[in-house]
Formats: structure tokens, C-alpha cells, sequence
């Protein structure tokens, strides 16, 4: 049974989804899965992954005929996993340290206490070229200053405990723009954050951005986290004044 199971949703991904599997496999660390869930892909994703099942038993397809959105598909590969801790690798964005799992794992082992690690990372355009560093706030305590303010964490970089995913409810469907700063902010009531400060994934940008409406629905909601949780987390008020401008943009 493998330690690690890495959840790789994908619709309709074929440009960038062989990148993003070819850095799994480069891991120095062998012991884990690769659960690529096809929410309905019309181009070749289904078939560019069963090319890579064919010749590597560790990387798993499930699909579907009819898509149903990222958060099915999220949740979906949380049931299916065996692996004792989870890591997210979307299938536009690739890992850059092959050292990652190893590192993760053996921090979230020596560390009992910690319950979701991230790391660093680095923006690239479609075409892989850099664009800018992403670092954020590595210990428990200064995350949880800012993240009513900000997502802390780069879902391509995130190595949590699974039991405390499934604790936690997984993936809301309610919050559907904010699906992963829902979940954080939840795991975050029992266990502790932390972010290696070392680059270890490249975050690509794509024209596939979010529309204006899109964008509103999801301040609205990053917003009633804020309300939520805001007794939970520090800095609650600056967070709210932050949201609520971003409203009126």
C-alpha cells in the first residue's frame, strides 16, 4: 500500500498533462499513487493517462463520461485514496523539486502536531517561462495571521494527513470557487500549518481565467469564510475590510 496518494483532477488538460505526470514520476520518493480523476475530458486527456497507467502500475485513471466540477472530482480522489497523507498536483502545474514527497513526508512525520505543509513556488506562462516567485508565511503562527486575509497555501503544494481531510469534510461543494481555502481554514481548528520555504512547484498561468462573474461569486464566498471562521483565526477585522473592498471592485 503506498504512504502517499497525490490527487490530479483534469478536464480536458491534454496540453500540460503529461508535464505535470512525468513530475511525479521523477520523485526520488517511489512509495505513492497518482489518482488522475477525468471529469469528462472531450480531448485526449483519458487516453495521454492510460498511456502512462500502461507502463507505471502507481498511476491510476478514474473517469467519467459527463463532467461534474472540480470539487466532485477532488472528493472523488480523496475516497478512492489509500495512502496515510495526500498531496495536490493540478494538471496544468508541474512539481520542480523531485526531492518533494520525500521532504514532506519525513516533515509531517517528525512533526505530529502539523496537519497541512505547503511550500514555495514559482509562476510560469503557459510556455514555462518564469514569471515571479510565490512565497508565503512558513510557520503555524504567522499563517494564521494572514490567512483570513490571503490563501496561504499553493493547492499544488499542499501534503496534509488524509484522515484529517476526511475529519474535516473534504472538499464543500458550497464553496466551489474557495474549495481549498474552505477545507485549510477547517483543518486548521485541529492541527497546525506550515510551509517549507524552499521552491518546489511551478504554478502556471493560463488564459483560462476566471470570468468577472466568476470572480465576484468568489470574493462573496472567500468573504463568508471570513464570517465563519473569523473567531477562529486572527486578524479578523482587516480581513473583512480587505473582502469587503474587493466587493467593490
Amino acid at each position: 500500500m503506498p504512504e502517499i496518494s497525490i490527487i490530479m483532477p483534469v478536464y480536458n488538460g491534454e496540453a500540460y498533462l503529461a508535464s505535470a505526470i512525468k513530475s511525479v514520476q521523477a520523485q526520488t520518493f517511489p512509495g505513492w499513487e497518482l489518482l488522475v480523476i477525468d471529469d469528462g475530458s472531450l480531448d485526449k486527456s483519458r487516453e495521454i493517462v492510460e498511456g502512462f497507467a500502461k507502463d507505471d502500475e502507481r498511476v491510476k485513471l478514474l473517469h467519467r463520461t459527463e463532467n461534474q466540477g472540480l470539487v466532485y472530482s477532488l472528493n472523488e480522489g480523496l475516497a478512492a485514496a489509500s495512502g496515510e497523507f495526500i498531496a495536490r498536483l493540478d494538471s496544468d502545474d508541474r512539481w520542480s523539486d523531485p526531492g518533494k514527497l520525500l521532504l514532506q513526508k519525513d516533515f509531517l512525520r517528525a512533526n505530529s502536531q502539523v496537519g497541512l505543509l505547503g511550500a514555495w513556488g514559482q509562476i510560469i506562462k503557459p510556455d514555462g517561462q518564469p514569471v515571479r516567485k510565490l512565497t508565503y508565511p512558513v510557520s503555524d503562527s504567522q499563517i494564521r495571521r494572514e490567512i483570513l486575509i490571503h490563501n496561504c497555501f499553493i493547492h499544488s503544494s499542499i501534503f496534509a494527513r488524509r484522515r484529517l481531510m476526511l475529519d474535516c469534510g473534504g472538499y464543500n461543494p458550497a464553496e466551489s470557487l474557495v474549495e481549498d481555502y474552505g477545507l485549510w481554514l477547517r483543518m486548521g481548528l485541529k492541527a497546525q500549518f506550515y510551509n517549507l520555504p524552499r521552491i518546489m512547484v511551478e504554478y502556471r498561468l493560463t488564459p483560462l481565467g476566471l470570468t468577472r462573474s466568476q470572480n465576484s461569486r468568489q470574493v462573496k464566498q472567500a468573504a463568508g469564510l471570513v464570517s465563519r471562521y473569523g473567531r477562529s483565526y486572527p486578524n479578523s477585522i482587516a480581513a473583512k475590510i480587505k473582502w469587503a473592498i474587493q466587493r467593490l471592485l
